[in-house]
């Protein structure tokens, strides 16, 4: 079944794609994240892409921000330690 508006969980933000806006908020181009997972620039905008839907965010500025907000990684540290998986509930927490 579909989420729902209202339903307590969302699709959870993995450790792939924090790591990748953690990145972006740190200046690296679509080439170079790309070349850390062995994929092309291209995929790494449509990975962004997602991000972005999952944490309903317009733009991946917007996206960095939220998950800044919502304590999935900070910008001022060495990189996100993320567990496998994040689980973002409607109320932007996270279990």
């Amino acid at each position: 079944m579909a989420k729902q508006p209202g339903d307590d969980e969302c699709e959870p933000l993995t450790a792939k794609l924090a790591e990748m806006l953690w990145a972006r908020g740190h200046g690296s181009t679509y080439t170079d994240i790309g070349a850390r997972w062995g994929i092309k620039g291209e995929t790494v905008r449509v990975h962004l892409r997602k991000a972005c839907r999952l944490l309903e965010a317009d733009t991946e500025d917007e996206a960095i921000a939220e998950a800044v907000r919502r304590g999935i990684f900070d910008l001022s540290g060495p990189g996100p330690q993320p567990p496998t998986v994040w689980s973002i509930t409607d109320r932007g927490e996270m279990s």
